[in-house]
């Protein structure tokens, strides 16, 4: 809905918990524009965050940058796309779980994807609440089903969306 409804020519998808800095918006569309992409994800940091907790997102960061043109995959934490791009190869998948990283996957075939060198901040929270271990490995057998196409199956992966107390600032 929010897609058809949008009226930019680049529509920004953010999840809730996700934090853009001041010179985001201005870089992100400069890099999109120079590198002719029609979809893109920045890299993602941590907050507030340790240095296991950061390594682990630069892990998946090196991952994402490195498949970026064989295997186009980000967080869905925040995607970036030419609306009329985003439109024409059908938006979103309602029916799925996970049908932002579907999206990322499937514009990657229909169009030009790429990571992009700036960044967004992200919570931290999965790590802190279910361990960092535990979240890691969650994050890596999520990432086999979405390297696969198995889409529906990873839906049956417990993952926890939006039950999560307010962080202590």
């Amino acid at each position: 809905m929010g897609l058809e409804n949008a009226r930019g020519d680049i529509v920004i998808f953010l999840d809730a918990d996700t934090i853009v800095l001041p010179d985001f918006i201005e870089k992100s569309l400069t890099e999109m524009t120079a590198r002719k992409l029609d979809v893109a994800c920045p890299r993602y940091k941590p907050y507030p965050s340790s240095l296991l907790i950061s390594a682990v997102h630069w892990f998946f960061n090196l991952i994402f940058l490195v498949a970026q043109k064989a295997l186009p995959s980000g967080a869905g934490g925040c995607i970036l796309t030419r609306r009329d791009f985003a439109l024409r190869i059908g938006g979103f998948k309602k029916d799925l779980v996970y049908e932002d990283i579907e999206f990322i996957r499937r514009s990657g075939r229909r169009g030009r994807f790429g990571m992009l060198r700036c960044s967004v901040l992200v919570s931290d929270r999965r790590f802190r609440k279910f361990g960092v271990g535990r979240t890691f490995l969650k994050y890596l057998l999520l990432s086999m089903f979405f390297s696969f196409g198995l889409f529906k199956l990873a839906g049956l992966v417990s993952y926890p969306f939006g039950k999560y107390e307010q962080h202590k600032r």
